[in-house]
């Protein structure tokens, strides 16, 4: 047999690191923190006792202890209407509300129009574009030019049911998708 290959321990003895530190002692000479405090004996600036970052309350504050500028906080993190969807029925859009929010640029579509255009041009998503809600538009017409028209009746229905619904004031189709309510 021989000697073992050069780096490595012979069998029978174990690797042993001139740079190890011993056994049961932290590498940097630091005792452990008590708990509450931070490793060099300070105390923890935020004053948190959640390992995961939360603080009691009602919602009101923010995780640094500052009181939240929007009210109060949805339980995802963004502050209610955030999104720019209407929360419980309010009224108009609920970012154009917020302090510091761009305001909202142009005049809401007529519904008559919207409507219409839906009925009669719906395989193309002309009302969706319309509306501002360009992704669902490019959706319906690729889905009608890409299919060679093969699928265009899908799509003329999917649009003849969307303009009705314009039409018919449904609570989906009240406004656009910059939560400017459609004009009669």
């Amino acid at each position: 047999m021989g000697a073992p290959p050069a780096g490595r321990p012979a069998p029978g003895q174990g690797a042993q690191d001139p740079f190890a530190a011993p056994a049961g002692q932290d590498p940097f000479g630091q005792a452990a923190a008590p708990a509450g405090q931070e490793a060099y004996g300070q105390q923890d600036p935020y004053g948190q006792q959640d390992p995961y970052g939360q603080q009691g309350g009602s919602g009101d504050a923010s995780p640094y202890g500052q009181a939240s500028p929007y009210g109060q906080a949805s339980p995802y993190g963004a502050p209610a209407g955030a999104q720019g969807f209407p929360q419980d029925g309010a009224q108009g859009a609920a970012h154009a509300a917020q302090p510091g929010a761009a305001p909202v640029q142009g005049e809401a579509q007529s519904r008559v129009l919207v409507g219409v255009l839906g009925i009669f041009f719906g395989a193309f998503g002309v009302h969706r574009f319309l509306m501002g809600y360009t992704a669902i538009g490019l959706v319906q017409v690729l889905v009608t030019v890409l299919s060679r028209f093969t699928l265009s009746p899908i799509t003329t229905i999917w649009g003849l049911v969307e303009g009705i619904m314009v039409l018919a004031k449904s609570p989906s189709f009240e406004r656009d998708a910059h939560g400017r309510p459609l004009r009669d």
